[in-house]
């Protein structure tokens, strides 16, 4: 599924999230790829209950290119590769195509019990 950001200036409230809404016994597990299906792609494997991929916190970072989220954040200012506002990072569009696999949890006993999935984009920013 394709999941589209609409960058916000402040705070971008970017989340997706793909979660079981029946998955009897802990049977199945969702695996999630970003961008493709490549193994180099995986984000997220085994996952028994609820996957979310988000921008809407924020972290100090000191480390280039380290992960500090999005809220607070500005827009580049079209000189620099750098928001122009301390203690904020760069707003960008983090639109991607997300790859699901659902499968049997490793040691699960084959049955023909069914699961059920909820995707969302945007609807849980305040989780």
């Amino acid at each position: 599924f394709h999941a589209k950001d609409n960058p916000q200036p402040n705070c971008n409230r970017f989340k997706t999230v793909v979660k079981f809404t029946s998955n009897p016994n802990n049977e199945f597990v969702l695996d999630v790829f970003r961008g493709g299906c490549a193994g180099a792609n995986e984000i997220f494997s085994s996952c028994e209950d609820i996957f979310s991929w988000s921008v809407n916190f924020h972290r100090a970072v000191t480390i280039p290119g380290a992960v500090g989220g999005e809220c607070g954040c500005r827009f580049w200012d079209g000189v620099g590769n750098k928001p122009t506002t301390a203690n904020h990072h760069l707003c960008s569009d983090n639109s991607a195509t997300f790859y699901i696999r659902v499968r049997r949890r490793d040691g699960a006993t084959p049955t023909c019990n069914n699961y059920t999935l909820e995707f969302s984009n945007g609807f849980y920013t305040g989780e």
